[in-house]
């Protein structure tokens, strides 16, 4: 990961809320959710994708899948979205390619997001 401080985009707020409201794995509480629009990017993917990882509060706590979704970019790429967290914070927010590939290897549009085991009825 590459260090970049900035805050969250609307893009990825949006990506944020349809795999938590689609495609979340467990309950998250209200106060997590309600922290998206003021998440603060710390660092961003190497690789050129949209991962990136937010700062969170020191914890012992490990961050686990609290989403998993698959959807599909503006050109028509298919991608996997990940957003990391603990029961205190959301931590990270992954892309990942599922055929999209280099060029097309950017943020789903929100609406497209569905449940990982939903990717295959597509």
């Amino acid at each position: 990961m590459i260090p970049e401080h900035r805050g969250i985009n609307q893009s990825e707020a949006e990506i944020i809320r349809a795999a938590l409201e689609r495609a979340s794995r467990a309950p998250l509480d209200e106060t997590v959710r309600a922290t998206i629009p003021n998440l603060e990017v710390v660092a961003r993917c190497e690789c050129g994708c949209a991962s990136v990882d937010f700062d969170a509060p020191t914890s012992e706590q490990r961050s686990s899948v609290i989403a998993d979704a698959t959807g599909h970019t503006p050109r028509g790429g298919q991608v996997g979205v990940i957003v990391w967290g603990r029961s205190d914070a959301i931590t990270g927010l992954e892309i990942y390619d599922l055929g999209a590939g280099d060029d097309d290897f950017v943020l789903p549009v929100p609406t497209s997001v569905i449940p990982w085991d939903r990717q295959e009825a597509r």
